[in-house]
């Protein structure tokens, strides 16, 4: 029989999926209130690096609509979090996001260093999914700096990885290297 720790944990990764999931469909409210609802259930467990990760996905979520500072902040506390908790996997993952932020908020010098690190651990890692991320943002930077077939190979690299990790097809990187032809 599962505790009641656990049965929080179960909900929460539930409720943190269905985040991602509303998020890849672009329904952002939908997504802000699963993050929200995971983020809760984790804490109720005790359960920091769930709810860190959670709190990295609601800022990431956040900043979908706009809301620049919150969103970041809680990648930020994210991040610090990861840190502390030595969970370098959930660093990196916060790094590619904050990389990513940078790049929509029209930087395209510092999130080189960020998702270069982040591709870096998850390599380290042997975490495909999260380096699939990193090479897919570098591809996003490559591209807004005119560097279109170097976004190109980022973008196929990240296509690769993604599937291999997932075990599926993976849509995202294949829509954003039309915009790298």
């Amino acid at each position: 029989e599962a505790t009641a720790a656990e049965n929080l944990l179960l909900l929460g990764r539930l409720e943190e999926n269905l985040a991602r999931f509303h998020d890849s469909l672009g329904a952002y409210t939908e997504a802000q209130q699963h993050a929200e609802k995971s983020l809760h259930l984790f804490e109720q467990a005790e359960a920091p690096a769930h709810a860190a990760n959670a709190r990295a996905l609601l800022g990431y979520i956040l900043l979908a609509f706009g809301e620049n500072i919150v969103g970041k902040t809680l990648l930020e506390e994210s991040l610090k979090l990861h840190r502390e908790l030595g969970n370098l996997s959930g660093f990196a993952y916060c790094l590619a996001f904050l990389g990513y932020h940078a790049i929509l908020r029209g930087d395209f010098v510092s999130p080189g260093l960020w998702l270069e690190e982040a591709r870096t651990l998850s390599r380290e890692l042997e975490d495909q999914y999260y380096e699939a991320f990193s090479l897919e943002y570098l591809g996003v930077l490559a591209d807004r700096q005119g560097n279109h077939q170097q976004a190109y190979t980022y973008f196929e690299q990240a296509i690769t990885l993604f599937e291999k990790a997932s075990g599926f097809w993976a849509p995202w990187p294949r829509v954003r290297i039309g915009h790298a032809l």
